[in-house]
């Protein structure tokens, strides 16, 4: 059997266990970074790896009608934009597996592929980019309505990290940036998301003690206090109130 790049045998594998054929694929033609060598079936089992790392289907780079069979498809095109886009997507993580992780000589060495970095989306991107974008199209109430909307669409799937690290690190970009008002809505967003995490109550906490206001500095720390009595920064907010009183 032909070698199919490293990168890609994992995804190939699963494919082929995963997928069944969708009709006969031709011959491939014009093969630029491919191994021009390989089967009509080979290449679509690399396709389906492309597709489910992207989330798309095969008319994302193809020139062809989504739900028709694959024979209408014009694959030997160069049209779309996105296949000589992808031709790149494919050449990059090649000369990073072979020219930067292989040369480390690890006996069992990371290998860079398509879901790396899109975790099923068609454009790489993170939570806090698309927080940001929402916040300067709509403002903050924009920024929250769309995580919301991204929780719904992709929690459990991995294209995002719904963990309270990213909100609470996009909370504290807007508190760096002189929008204490807008940060602290971000925060507020994070209590409600996550009712057992203390960061957001502390971060909270510190905020409101920052700008003088003590009642709801207290209120923060003692409800970040309650969910976590043994984190250091925690007991320090205490200490500064105690102080004040």
């Amino acid at each position: 059997m032909r070698r199919i790049p490293y990168l890609l045998a994992i995804t190939v594998a699963l494919a082929a266990i995963s997928t069944p054929a969708v009709g006969q694929m031709a011959e491939p033609t014009n093969l630029k970074v491919l191994d021009s060598k390989m089967t009509g079936m080979e290449v679509m089992q690399v396709m389906r790896g492309f597709a489910t790392g992207l989330g798309v289907r095969c008319d994302h780079c193809h020139m062809g009608e989504d739900g028709q069979p694959l024979s209408s498809f014009d694959f030997a095109s160069d049209e779309k934009e996105a296949k000589n886009v992808a031709r790149e997507m494919l050449r990059m993580t090649m000369a990073i597996n072979d020219s930067h992780i292989a040369p480390l000589g690890r006996e069992d060495p990371y290998k860079v592929e398509c879901v790396t970095c899109h975790r099923g989306l068609a454009k790489p991107t993170t939570l806090e980019r698309e927080l940001s974008t929402a916040y300067d199209d709509t403002g903050v109430a924009g920024a929250i309505e769309r995580y919301a909307s991204l929780r719904e669409e992709y929690e459990g799937s991995g294209a995002f990290d719904f963990r309270e690290q990213p909100l609470i690190m996009y909370a504290s970009d807007l508190l760096r940036g002189g929008k204490p008002d807008e940060g602290i809505q971000i925060l507020e967003t994070a209590t409600k998301y996550f009712p057992e995490s203390a960061e957001p109550h502390m971060m909270l906490g510190m905020t409101y003690l920052s700008s003088g206001d003590k009642e709801n500095a207290k209120k923060h720390a003692e409800a970040a206090f309650a969910i976590d009595p043994e984190n250091r920064r925690v007991k320090r907010l205490m200490q500064q109130l105690e102080s004040q009183d």
